[in-house]
């Protein structure tokens, strides 16, 4: 993905600084970005709750953390067909049962915003702020 990066970007004529680093250990100083993306993250990447705690914690006082991913809604349970397809992507990719709520708590998050995505909402787009 960031070779595809480099290139769009150099076939537009802009500069971008890519770098690989874990998602749970970055290697940046707190609170140094207006905004972190968190699209199609937190369901892969092997420590969630680094993750966000790490990006809450490059996040500046006043920033704001997208986060974009297939997350149960709020107050709902994954349904019967849900848990069922989960077993199948489970293995191929993701876990399609979670909730984001336990990661905006963990990370100290309050919720802006929360809107259903893609597939007649089985996506999420939260949009938060530290606490």
């Amino acid at each position: 993905m960031l070779h595809k990066l480099e290139k769009v970007a150099k076939d537009q004529g802009r500069e971008v600084a890519t770098v690989v680093m874990d998602a749970s250990d970055l290697k940046y100083p707190d609170g140094q970005f207006d905004i972190v993306l968190l699209h199609f993250i937190l369901a892969v990447v092997p420590d969630p709750e680094g993750c966000i705690k790490e990006a809450s914690r490059v996040l500046t006082s006043n920033g704001q953390i997208s986060i974009m991913d297939k997350f149960v809604p709020e107050g709902h349970s994954a349904s019967i067909l849900r848990k069922l397809l989960n077993q199948l992507t489970r293995l191929l990719f993701s876990d399609i049962t979670r909730t984001v709520e336990p990661y905006l708590d963990l990370a100290d998050l309050n919720k802006l915003s929360d809107q259903g995505v893609f597939l007649a909402g089985q996506f999420r787009h939260i949009v938060a702020v530290k606490a």
